[in-house]
């Protein structure tokens, strides 16, 4: 979509155009985790999501988490994934595994889940308890509760994983850095997403 172009286009303007930010080839040549280059100054802010808590709170420095910014128009949305828990129609130890869910999925399980940082507890209650009142870093971790709202998931596609690596991957890289325009690389992409899907019908 237009809106998907230019949004797009604005984000490699920041590492292409504006140089406030690195190319992920600069990333990777410079040999250590986004965490460290964080905790070390080089990077000023980095997009990741909560469960960078255990790390970051290893090392010696003050940091805090914010809000995705609001485009333009005042919208605010921000890409995320999401985990959860199964038992395979196959498994010879459904019981025992069910049990294993339930302990994973209790209330003691999710408040320590909470206290480590390491993730959004999927009980509303407990996320809205732990994060609001626990005062371990970061300080703005009550924000998470309400990020939830702006979250725009990936497609819930059985090949969706496959067509993320073969096509909107490369043809992202090619964007950010800066060896084709938005509007290239996702009119390509699109295109090729789409013949991927035609064939997968018939």
């Amino acid at each position: 979509s237009p809106k998907s172009i230019e949004g797009l286009q604005f984000y490699s303007d920041l590492i292409n155009k504006y140089k406030v930010m690195p190319t992920p080839v600069a990333l990777s040549n410079m040999g250590m985790g986004v965490d460290y280059m964080f905790a070390s100054g080089k990077l000023g802010m980095f997009l990741s999501g909560l469960w960078e808590t255990p790390s970051l709170r290893n090392y010696d420095f003050n940091w805090d988490v914010a809000m995705f910014p609001k485009n333009k128009d005042g919208i605010q949305r921000f890409g995320t994934g999401g985990s959860g828990y199964g038992i395979l129609k196959t498994s010879k130890h459904k019981k025992e595994a069910w049990e294993v869910i339930k302990a994973l999925t209790g209330v003691s399980a999710q408040i320590k889940l909470a206290q480590r940082g390491l993730g959004q507890p999927a009980q509303k209650k407990i996320a809205e308890e732990q994060l609001s009142n626990d005062t371990s870093a970061p300080a703005n971790k009550a924000m998470v509760n309400k990020a939830v709202r702006y979250a725009v998931y990936d497609p819930f596609h059985p090949s969706w994983r496959e067509i993320e690596s073969r096509y909107l991957t490369p043809g992202l890289d090619m964007v950010k850095n800066g060896k084709e325009t938005a509007e290239e690389a996702m009119t390509r992409v699109s295109s090729q997403i789409n013949k991927f899907l035609e064939e997968e019908r018939q």
